[in-house]
Order: C-alpha cells, then structure tokens, then sequence
C-alpha cells in the first residue's frame, strides 16, 4: 500500500475549568474553527474568518445572562421579604384586636360587683379573642405565631384575673371587717369593736400594725365616750334645775373641771333664757293689765327669776299702778326721755356685774311697758346682745346697726350735749396734794339726761325714716341721718357733719406725701411702705370681742377731723365676690400721712385693693397701754372671723403702694 501522507491535525487548546461556559464557549469554538494553519511553525497564523464580532456579541450575551440570573435572585428576595411583612402586619393587627379584648374585658371586671362572676366574664372575652384570631385571614406563618401568642395572652389572662379576683376578695373582707368596728363605735359597743379586729384572721386582712393601731383608737373613742356621757348628765342635772344645781356647786369639788364649766355653762344658758322670757311675760302682762298684785308677777315668772329680778319686776309693777307715773312716762316727752334714757342705760350695761339679771329684767320690763312697739327694737336687741349673744340673730339689719352705732359715737363724743362736768379733785382723789388745782371730770345725771332726751329725738325720727325706707342705699341713709340729728345735735356740729368735709384732698404725688414721713415708720422708697400686719374681725355690739375688735363700720374721725363711717369689707368678703375692696386700719393721728380711705396695693396680694377705713386705741397713741402712735409702722386687715384674723397669711411684715389715681381717698368708696 502505498505510503499516505501523514495528517498533521492543529492540536486544540482545552478550556480551563470555568473558562468558559454556555454561549461563551460556543462562540470561541466558532472563532477558533476558522484560523489558518502552518505546519512549519505549528501555530495558528490568521483565522480563516474574521471573529472578532463574534467574541463580542458572545461577550454581551454572556453579561446579559449574568444579569438576568443576579435579576431573578433579587426578585425572589423581595418576594420573601414581602411576604414575611404581610405576615408581621397580619400578627401586629391581632395582637392589636387582642389588646382591645383585653381592655374591655377589664371594664367589665370592674364594673362588676361579684367577684365570683369573674370567671364567666373571663372565659367570655377569651371566646371572643380566639374569634379574632380564627376567622381573621392571615398567611399561614402569620397564623402559626398568632396562634403561640393567643395561647401565651390567655395564660396571662387566666392568671390577672384570679389574681383581681384573690384581690377583691381580699379588700371585700377587709371593708368588712372596718366596717365591723366603725358600726360597733358608732353605737358605743366598744366589745364589739375589739373583737371584731381580735380573731387570727384580722392580722391577715389589716395587718398588725393596723390592728395594734384600731386597738388603740377604739380606746380613746370608749374614753372620749365616757367623758361625753358623763358630761351630757353634769349638763342635764344643771339644766334641769339651774339655780339648784349652781348652789350645790359653787366650786368644782370631786367633779372633773371640764364638767364643772359644762354644767356652769348649760346653767347659765337656761337661767339666760328663763330671766328673758319671764321678764318678756312680764313686761307684756303688765302693758295689758293681766298682772294687778306682787302674787301675780310671781305667777307669771313661774320660778324662773331670782329672787333679786322677781324683787325689781314687784317693784316695777308698783310703779306702773302709778297713774302719775304712767302720766308722767307715757306721753310724748316722756317717751322721747325714757327712750333716752334706756339707750344709755344699754349702753353702760355690764352683764358681769348682775349674776342675778335683775338689771336686766328691770331693762327688759322698761322697754316693754314704756316703749311703743316701734321703738323697742332699738332697747332690746343691744341688750339682748350683751345678755346672751347666742340668742340675737347673728346678723341684724345693716343700717339699723349702723344707726345705732352712729348715734351711740356721737352721743359718746359728746355731739348731743356734755354729759360730763369737771370738778375739784378730792384728798381721796389720786393726784390730790394740798393746794392742787387739778380737776377731775364726772358723770353731770341732769346734763346727760338732756343730752339722751335729743339723741332719743333724734333716733325716733331715724327709726320712722328706715321704716318707711327699707331699701335705701347706705348713702341715702348717711344723708338722712345727719338731717334727722340736726336739731339734736350741737350747731358746732351740725355745721361740721352737715359739711361732711371728709378727709383733706390727697396730694398730687402720694410717694412725696409718704417720703414727707422719714424712715423711721417704716417708710420705703418709690410711694411704698412696709408694716407690721395683723388680722381683726369685725363684730356687732354686745358681742364679747366688742371692745377688743371693734364694730362693723369704720373711723368716725381722721386726721382731727369728723368722716363718716363706711361699712367695713374683710378679706374673705373680697374673696367670696362680696366686697368692692378689703378694709385696713391704721394710725388716724398725722403721724400718718394717709388719708381717710386711701387706697393701698400690695405685691403679696396681687389684684386686691385695699382701702385705710378704720383705726383703733393700738393704732393712734391715745392709750398708752399700746405706746406711741404707729404712723405707717402697723396695719390690721379685716377678716371675717378669729381664725381668719390670727392666719399667717396677714400676720407678718406685709409692702404696701399707695395707689396712684386721683379718686384714692374720695368717697364713697365703691372700688
């Protein structure tokens, strides 16, 4: 056989691992497929086709499937996440449908008395939530965890609410026991009460300490009961029979003290009562002619006089047989005299000084057979004041009272006429040496007598006036009053009331007018001063504190000169939005420089306005019992009663700033 040539194939070059894949490899294999061979120098000369076109688009088509693969990747990520947010969102909204389940069902535990009900309310809401969760749609991994966590809620369910219930129980057990006591106390079984607390089950429910604690009130509640009982008895015997029991009793004795001033006290009351109604009685009886002997006044007072006022309304009664006397007192002159003459008697009447009320009884009986009906309230309210300020309305009419009040200053001052004479003093006299000049000023009976007959007149024409006026304004009764006392008054002073100048115009500056002062009463700069404060309240005559605190208008004189008095407002009036401003008073001596009605203002009372309207003995150095006049150094803001007066709140060192508006000191004062 004839020798064929031998085939020289090109040798291949193998791919690497990985080299190239897919479409890539394929079109490399088209490139290489198409190259020039030389057998000389073994190699691969020139392809027998240009490729190059091809590599490319095999390349892009290479990159275009990484991108598609890298593409279906993320796609199927994001498909997971947004399926597992679906599911998140579906157990958020079931946890959420829970929590409202969960809030009702604790308003209905609360809104439930029964404990014992409890459970059927529990299991009623967990059928409810199990609802919820079972026919909601949810994916299926979404219901897997809203299932583990209705059962983890209703295990927690099931526990607060045996624990609420434990609770209740527990509460309910304890008010029972404290309601136990209290209903024990309240009827004063105090055995009772003990053992309610005493068995082993109070530690459990109250507590040792607690218990320890009630033991020791429900001692002091059967102590304080014993004093009560014991004191409720010293006050029965003693009002029982008043004058018996204060006989036997002069001193306290074996009694405790407490009780002693009880029983004294209720004695007291009724023995009050008593000697006003039977003076009342008497006095009636006598007007209409039902009593004719001394038997008879004995009968109508019926035991309850002293032998001492039974003595002056016998006596009374045998001067009302008079018919000189009833000549005499019960004309026109002689009541105008007589009613004079019982507003002073009123006015100087002492309740300290007649134990037996004879003096009282004697007034009482006066008013009622010398005064006509119109003017007996005039007598017997006052009196009735100063002999028991319990039994008077706590509240009389305002400008009544003012009246009276005013009449009786004027009448004190001396504006009806003198009612004092001057004579030598006496070697028994203090202050009498041997040739002294020295005078001394005593009671002149025919000048005061006088001086009550045109006080009388003018309170009569007062009285008629308010009655037939009942609804006029303070300054119409103010006008009226000084009319009214014109012709009783002395001319110097109608002249000067009449006038009303009040008090001198304020000055253009009232910082000047302050700075005039110096420091020494307490004087700051920029139109303020600082002062001492303290409380006073205010109260009607007769009243106990009277003197000490003063009536319910204000100064009748400022700087020396007349003012008329203005009602008095309090603090707490102010506060309650029943007073146009807050009342103070002051030094009325030109130690002060401010003015009758001056309105003040302070930082430590933002928005309350006070006004100077009153004065007093501590204030102006006219008594020197309190010293020196005080100038701008003390002020007393009204209050409404004693613990209001003695309050921190105004007993301390209080700024003051004069307001600066030109109507501060022009009454009348309505802001």
């Amino acid at each position: 056989m004839a020798d064929l040539p031998k085939l020289e194939r090109p040798k291949r070059r193998i791919a690497q691992p990985g080299e190239l894949d897919g479409i890539s490899m394929l079109g490399r294999s088209m490139g290489q497929a198409g190259a020039r061979y030389n057998p000389d120098a073994m190699t691969v000369t020139a392809p027998l086709i240009d490729a190059r076109g091809f590599v490319d688009e095999a390349r892009g088509m290479a990159q275009v499937g990484q991108a598609a693969r890298e593409i279906g990747g993320a796609t199927m990520r994001l498909a997971v996440e947004q399926a597992r947010a679906v599911a998140d969102r579906q157990v958020r909204d079931a946890r959420r449908a829970l929590g409202t389940v969960q809030t009702e069902m604790g308003a209905a535990l609360a809104s439930e008395p029964d404990e014992q009900k409890y459970g059927e309310i529990l299991e009623t809401q967990l059928e409810r939530a199990r609802a919820v969760v079972r026919d909601t749609p949810m994916m299926a991994d979404a219901k897997l965890a809203a299932d583990d966590y209705l059962a983890e809620w209703e295990t927690q369910q099931r526990h607060n609410v045996t624990m609420m219930q434990a609770r209740r129980s527990f509460d309910r057990a304890r008010e029972s026991r404290m309601a136990d006591v209290t209903e024990a106390v309240n009827r004063n079984d105090f055995a009772a009460a003990r053992a309610a607390i005493s068995d082993d089950q109070a530690g459990l429910y109250l507590g040792k300490d607690r218990v320890a604690g009630l033991m020791g009130d429900i001692d002091r509640a059967e102590k304080n009961h014993m004093i009560r009982a014991r004191r409720e008895a010293v006050e029965a015997d003693a009002s029982a029979a008043p004058y018996l029991w204060m006989e036997r009793h002069p001193e306290p004795g074996d009694m405790e003290p407490d009780d002693w001033f009880a029983g004294q006290s209720a004695a007291r009351r009724v023995i009050a009562a008593q000697t006003d109604a039977a003076a009342s009685d008497i006095g009636d009886a006598m007007v209409t002619g039902d009593i004719k002997t001394s038997d008879d006044v004995e009968r109508v007072a019926a035991g309850r006089l002293r032998p001492a006022a039974l003595a002056e309304a016998q006596a009374n009664l045998k001067k009302w047989q008079s018919d000189a006397w009833r000549g005499e007192n019960l004309s026109e002159a002689g009541v105008t005299k007589n009613f004079g003459l019982l507003l002073d008697e009123v006015d100087k009447y002492d309740k300290s000084k007649d134990p037996d009320g004879a003096r009282y009884a004697g007034l009482v009986m006066k008013a009622k057979a010398l005064m006509p009906e119109g003017l007996r309230d005039d007598v017997l309210r006052p009196l009735t004041r100063k002999w028991d300020p319990g039994s008077a309305p706590e509240a009389p009419e305002p400008m009544s009272a003012f009246v009276r009040e005013t009449f009786r200053n004027w009448f004190d001052d001396g504006k009806f006429g003198r009612t004092q004479k001057e004579v030598p003093l006496q070697p028994t006299d203090d202050g009498w040496y041997p040739g002294t000049t020295r005078k001394k000023l005593i009671d002149d009976p025919p000048a005061r007598d006088a001086a009550a007959a045109r006080r009388a007149q003018a309170q009569i024409t007062m009285s008629e006036w308010l009655k037939a006026n009942p609804n006029a304004s303070i300054k119409e009764v103010k006008n009226q009053l000084l009319q009214s006392s014109s012709a009783s008054l002395l001319p110097s002073d109608v002249n000067t009331l009449l006038r009303r100048p009040g008090p001198a115009a304020p000055a253009a500056d009232p910082a000047a007018r302050i700075k005039e002062i110096g420091d020494k009463f307490g004087v700051l700069k920029e139109g303020g001063f600082k002062a001492r404060a303290t409380g006073y309240f205010p109260v009607d005559p007769g009243d106990p504190n009277y003197e000490m605190q003063g009536g319910r208008f204000g100064a009748s004189e400022w700087h020396g000169e007349p003012v008329t008095p203005e009602p008095l407002y309090t603090l707490d009036d102010y506060y309650d939005g029943n007073a146009p401003y807050v009342s103070v008073a002051m030094d009325n001596s030109k130690n002060n420089p401010l003015g009758y009605g001056t309105k003040l203002e302070s930082p430590q009372f933002p928005g309350v306005p006070f006004r100077v309207m009153d004065t007093g003995s501590a204030f102006n150095g006219k008594t020197k019992k309190y010293g020196p006049a005080k100038g701008l150094g003390r002020i007393d803001i009204a209050r409404r009663d004693r613990k209001g007066a003695w309050s921190s709140v105004n007993n301390r060192a209080i700024e003051f700033i004069v307001a600066n508006d030109a109507d501060s000191q022009k009454p009348p004062f309505d802001s």
